[in-house]
């Protein structure tokens, strides 16, 4: 694993879909990671056909589990965030995300519209904030929005680099950092997987994940 990462007190983590299968869990552990996004939805319909075996896999071996929904601006925001809530929320440890970084022939403007509208349904169906995952040259492609409201969820931003990540207005700093999707790391059984960072020490990964658990039950 890369050693910048180690002097500047963060914690390692990855990201699966149904593209990585038969991961060796006890020996991802064993590298480092402590955490892990796993797909679970993507439009108004689709479920990650591995999602609930990737999670319980990764909780079962100690690693904190979350979850990430694939955003389709041109499929309708509330029914994806109902069918994303419906699969994931009371199996996710971490926040819901929301994975934007498609237009799918809409407007940019009309994008960051149905953007605004998905965070708000799932956060109020969650009670927890939406975490916004994007990379530079997409939010470059929207016009680098003016989008205060946005920059109050954490960032976890996709910028592959050993360098400090790009920071899209108007955030100012990001909280998950995927800095390797490229092939640059594997997994133990040599299988591709995307790397991420969180800002801080394990032990603020698990204070930030209580600190953003929903204040009510969660009710369906």
């Amino acid at each position: 694993m890369p050693s910048h990462a180690q002097s500047k007190n963060r914690t390692l983590g990855m990201d699966v879909s149904h593209y990585q299968k038969d991961i060796d869990w006890p020996a991802v552990y064993a590298t480092g990671v402590r955490f892990v996004f796993c797909k679970a939805t993507e439009g108004t319909h689709h479920v990650d056909p591995l999602f609930d075996a990737h999670l319980e896999a990764a909780q079962a071996n100690s690693i904190l589990p979350g979850s990430y929904h694939f955003f389709r601006p041109h499929k309708d925001p509330e029914q994806q965030a109902q069918r994303y809530f419906d699969a994931a929320a009371h199996r996710s440890a971490l926040p819901p995300v929301m994975d934007f970084e498609t237009l799918n022939g809409v407007s940019a403007g009309e994008a960051i519209v149905r953007a605004r509208r998905f965070i708000e349904a799932t956060e109020a169906l969650w009670d927890r904030a939406c975490i916004v995952y994007t990379y530079p040259a997409f939010w470059n492609l929207l016009g680098q929005p003016e989008a205060p409201d946005m920059g109050e969820r954490p960032l976890w931003i996709a910028h592959y680099t050993t360098h400090e990540p790009i920071l899209p207005r108007p955030w100012k700093e990001w909280t998950f950092w995927q800095y390797d999707g490229t092939g640059g790391q594997v997994l133990p059984n040599g299988m591709d997987a995307d790397f991420n960072w969180f800002n801080g020490s394990e032990v603020d990964l698990h204070d930030f994940q209580r600190s953003t658990m929903p204040t009510l039950e969660l009710t369906r």
